[in-house]
């Protein structure tokens, strides 16, 4: 654990020490874009088009996870109630995003 840290430590004074607009551009391609409060958690996937993503949820408590489709205006529920590691199965597609919802214990 603590080399994993290490290596996060490493990895974010390289990323930092870019200039901002590459930067800005390397993070948006490693990652999908996440917003996030307390109570909520949403991944917008932009222009990938996986057929699953892996969330990781905290063990106290409770999470409902959707599926949102931005073009075709739809939300659809893949886990009820979950908590923990979970796979999401998407429809590989461009346009989608995953939101978590807390339902009850720690927040997001």
């Amino acid at each position: 654990e603590q080399k994993a840290k290490q290596q996060a430590s490493e990895f974010m004074k390289l990323i930092m020490s870019m200039p901002e607009e590459k930067r800005i551009s390397a993070v948006r391609k490693l990652a999908p874009l996440v917003a996030r409060n307390e109570d909520r958690r949403l991944h917008y996937l932009e222009r990938h088009c996986p057929s699953y993503m892996d969330v990781q949820l905290p063990e106290n408590g409770t999470y409902r996870v959707e599926v949102i489709d931005v073009w075709e205006m739809s939300r659809t529920t893949a886990l009820p109630a979950a908590c923990g590691s979970a796979r999401i199965r998407l429809p590989g597609k461009e346009g989608m995003a995953v939101l978590a919802t807390r339902l009850s214990g720690e927040a997001l």
